[in-house]
């Protein structure tokens, strides 16, 4: 007589079999999600929220998360097609490294980078060399002042609240000429990058994270029929055309 032992199944592993299940049950479309180049870097202009990749009938298309949760009373929906974007974003990088083949190509960066509002300086180049002046003039005004508090020609209240006012001074003028060189290494670590991309076919998850930081989508405009992406790069951020 054969006894015939049941195994009982552990949840873990109903689990496991269940999404293996799954699997085979996905469609070729669906699994296009875990393919998804642009993971994580899509913005929308209005809320903030990522855009989530999405599939109507066999279309993939990218959607605001805040609409999709809450509707159109949070946002709008910002929608744009898989196929929309992917070819925008690489006509994009293709623009820019035909661009960067020129020699001035990364002094622009320089300029731009040390002009924006988003690395907060206020100093172009001959501001910065200004600046450098200027910290050389504060080092031999503290060198008179100390003098002068030695030979006790200042209080020394008054004496505080100058040397303040000069180490104030003195540490900005020092924090921009950091950034300046700060940007000066990312416009060239950038350029060497983009350079390479000039012949390039098709994009690839490893390169669309490489070079870009994120990517905002505003709504399509109902009037013109366009739709307003901006893509900003590592290091560099946005380049107008």
């Amino acid at each position: 007589m054969i006894t015939h032992m049941k195994r009982i199944v552990s949840e873990q592993e109903q689990e496991q079999i269940e999404q293996i299940m799954k699997g085979h049950r996905r469609s070729a479309d669906e699994l296009k999600v875990h393919r998804n180049i642009f993971k994580g870097l899509l913005k929308c202009d209005k809320c903030g929220k990522s855009l989530i990749l999405r599939n109507n009938r066999g279309k993939m298309y990218f959607s605001c998360l805040s609409y999709i949760k809450w509707g159109k009373e949070y946002c709008s929906t910002h929608s744009i097609s898989e196929e929309q974007l992917y070819n925008v974003v690489l006509s994009n990088i293709k623009r820019v490294a035909s661009e960067s083949q020129d020699e001035s190509f990364t002094q622009s960066l320089i300029d731009k980078l040390n002009e924006t509002k988003e690395t907060e300086l206020k100093y172009s180049e001959k501001e910065l060399k200004k600046a450098k002046e200027c910290l050389r003039e504060i080092d031999e005004l503290f060198a008179g002042l100390y003098e002068d508090h030695f030979k006790e020609n200042i209080s020394e209240r008054n004496f505080k609240a100058m040397t303040a006012n000069y180490e104030a001074e003195q540490a900005e003028l020092e924090e921009t000429d950091v950034k300046s060189k700060e940007n000066a290494q990312n416009a060239l670590g950038f350029t060497k990058l983009i350079r390479k991309c000039v012949d390039i076919k098709e994009l690839d998850i490893e390169l669309v994270n490489a070079l870009i930081d994120r990517i905002v989508v505003y709504d399509a405009d109902k009037v013109s029929k366009t739709q307003k992406i901006e893509i900003y790069y590592k290091f560099v951020g946005a380049i107008a055309d």
